[in-house]
């Protein structure tokens, strides 16, 4: 090993990562901690298999990762090790015990590298602290003492699990808790939302969101004024409360800035009854400079957790009191609070545990080096899927998730109902924030790419599709719309999201009107002039393009789509766009009426900076093509409102690239689209646009 960096490979199974958002505390570790240690010098590799359908190859990990299938964990480990050779670790380091036990002894003699078993928590007591059946636990703790045994090293989160390994091994047994890191120092909270951390998949978690819910606590709390809002994946049977509980308790779902949703809490919550291991909810509130009220089980593995929390009976019977104890005492809370934070940044340091683990695997790999190794004929055999990832896979396969019913049977509804929960996961958060009761049932829009749902009062849309880019354009069209227009109808946004690892929504006063019937001379000038208030010099926002590609449209109209290309570029020379702010799907599918007149405008979701001839063809193609709207009306007031001469020759070239834009992706996602429109181009390609 000498002359280059220690080489260390983790092999990790799991569902919980969104891409490297991890969703769970196994996965934040597995992220952290080695992030550090490649900061530290060490020369990481992640060999990472996911089974969470939203965890999509990413290059944005902080150290070098290679994405592998099922089968190569469960099926056919020997698909292993051609990829650990070609790294050539020094230490292999699994956690999951069943895998370690079975043929992590061989697949690290076959590379050439010292078994380092990460041991997450005393997995036969934790599965009976949580009721698991007795079978189930024996076959666990069977389990685990296999994979002590495999290993050259134990790596334990807390001093009681060492002493566990320790009773089952003469080889090195170290302990590297878990770490946070801090990030800026937090702002004093002005609310009173108490936090709770947790993946409510797992059922410690779970039991804790229930007592949280319950009459001895929420009874007792919610006179004093505070909430607790909660963090992080939950099932869709946990969406079954009623309205006082909502208010009370709020199911927030996974966030990618978890520090600075805490730190907007001023005290953090951990009362668990059950569980194992080490709480890294207590660390992401510690970080936060976050007052801690937990039980003795949620303080293990932490030192000095009476300087940063308060510690209640394991039956809970006087966690409420501690609670309300830092909701009255502001000079206890705000103590507990910055020497908690002190700790974070020194003791439970994500580069002091780096440390730790750097001259742990050394040790571990030192230690084996010395040990007279008997021959091994072990067999990378195919091994049962531990009782988590059976479940998992199960509700995957049966589709055991909630079915959101739509309203709009048109579409193509297979890609929403595969998110059915996390729309309505998206639903609820709108509905805490707000304060708005939305209906369960949503329309979808066009392809399913987003879903609506409406309040009396109110509209909440989620996006499906490229979400945080299209939630970004439509706030900011909204308001610079607002802003621009305040005597028309524009939805007032009044709250949104866009988070990694949940989807994306924005709330909007609802506004009334309905759609245009036919178009008449006089409406069509009122709809050019509110073009032209809307087009300003002043741009908002993303740039709002659509670049044709040169590949030819598949379908019927392939020479129509290389005519309209060829007139694009023979244009593109001497086109001069002006920038301004451009709405992006300006026709009248888009335009409210009441009474006759134009009464607003709504879906602002392409808007951004852009040429305003984007807008003008949106209105030819959807309204003078389809509707019959009086063109030459709609254009004389558009000129006279906006005070320009508009030249038909730059209308003609964004309509040709509008027409090319549509024949690039409509001919997979939506033929019959596209065969009206090649229809309407070969219109224009014959007349012009007159």
């Amino acid at each position: 090993m000498s002359g280059r960096p220690q080489r260390v490979a983790i092999l990790f199974d799991t569902a919980g990562f969104v891409r490297t958002l991890p969703l769970t505390g196994a996965a934040a570790r597995t992220l952290f901690l080695n992030k550090h240690l490649a900061r530290q010098g060490v020369d990481v590799r992640l060999f990472l298999c996911d089974l969470n359908a939203e965890s999509q190859p990413s290059t944005a990990w902080p150290f070098a990762t290679s994405y592998l299938d099922y089968s190569a964990f469960y099926s056919d480990p020997q698909k292993l090790v051609p990829e650990l050779k070609d790294f050539a670790p020094d230490v292999l380091v699994m956690a999951n015990s069943q895998l370690t036990g079975e043929y992590g002894r061989g697949l690290a003699d076959s590379v050439g590298a010292a078994l380092v078993y990460e041991m997450h928590d005393d997995e036969g007591s934790l599965l009976r602290s949580i009721h698991r059946p007795e079978d189930e636990c024996r076959e666990a703790a069977f389990a685990q003492s296999r994979a002590i045994a495999a290993a050259d090293g134990v790596v334990a989160l807390t001093d009681e699990d060492a002493q566990v390994a320790r009773a089952m091994t003469r080889m090195p047994v170290h302990v590297v808790p878990c770490g946070v890191e801090p990030g800026p120092q937090p702002l004093p909270a002005s609310s009173r939302t108490l936090a709770f951390v947790g993946n409510l998949y797992y059922e410690p978690n779970r039991r804790a969101v229930e007592y949280l819910r319950s009459d001895p606590f929420a009874g007792r709390l919610r006179a004093t004024g505070a909430a607790v809002e909660v963090y992080g994946r939950y099932p869709a049977e946990l969406r079954g409360q009623d309205h006082q509980e909502a208010d009370f308790v709020r199911l927030r779902g996974p966030v990618p800035h978890l520090r600075d949703a805490v730190a907007s809490s001023i005290v953090g919550l951990a009362p668990l009854d059950s569980g194992g291991g080490m709480k890294l909810k207590v660390l992401e509130y510690i970080g936060a400079g976050v007052a801690v009220v937990g039980t003795t089980i949620a303080a293990s593995g932490f030192e000095w957790f009476e300087r940063f929390g308060l510690i209640a009976m394991d039956d809970l019977s006087d966690f409420p009191d501690r609670v309300e104890q830092l909701l009255t005492d502001d000079a206890l809370r705000h103590r507990l609070g910055a020497e908690g934070r002190l700790l974070a940044e020194t003791w439970y340091s994500w580069d002091r545990m780096a440390t730790l683990a750097r001259r742990a695997y050394l040790d571990i790999r030192d230690a084996a080096a010395l040990t007279v190794a008997t021959p091994l004929t072990l067999a990378l055999r195919a091994v049962e899927p531990p009782y988590w990832l059976r479940e998992w896979i199960g509700r995957q396969e049966t589709g055991e998730t909630e079915s959101l019913p739509m309203l709009d049977e048109t579409d193509n509804m297979d890609g929403v109902s595969q998110l059915a929960e996390a729309v309505d996961c998206a639903r609820l958060a709108a509905q805490s924030r707000t304060g708005v009761s939305f209906p369960r049932t949503g329309t979808t829009g066009y392809k399913g790419r987003s879903v609506v749902f409406f309040a009396d009062d109110a509209v909440l849309k989620v996006y499906t599709h490229r979400g945080e880019d299209r939630c970004s354009r439509e706030l900011a069209g909204l308001t610079y719309a607002g802003d621009r227009c305040p005597d028309l109808n524009i939805p007032a946004p009044i709250a949104s999201a866009s988070l990694q690892g949940s989807l994306s929504w924005i709330a909007t006063r609802r506004i009334t009107g309905g759609p245009v019937a036919t178009w008449d001379r006089v409406l069509a000038a009122d709809l050019g002039r509110l073009a032209a208030r809307l087009h300003a010099e002043a741009p908002v926002g993303s740039p709002f393009r659509r670049n044709p590609s040169s590949r030819a449209a598949r379908c019927i109209h392939d020479a129509v789509y290389r005519s309209l290309l060829d007139k694009y570029h023979q244009s593109k020379e001497t086109a001069e766009c002006h920038v301004g702010f451009v709405h992006g799907d300006f026709s009248s599918r888009n335009i409210l009426m009441v009474g006759g007149q134009i009464s607003g405008i709504v879906d602002f979701e392409r808007s951004g900076t852009g040429c305003p001839y984007h807008d003008l063809v949106s209105v030819y193609l959807h309204d003078v093509l389809m509707m019959n709207l009086p063109w030459r009306d709609f254009l004389a007031a558009y000129t006279a409102e906006a005070c320009v001469t508009l030249s038909h020759e730059h209308l003609e070239h964004h309509l040709a690239e509008y027409f090319c834009w549509i024949l690039e992706w409509a001919p997979v996602v939506d033929p019959q689209l596209a065969s009206s429109v090649g229809a309407l181009a070969l219109r224009f390609l014959e007349r012009g646009a007159r």
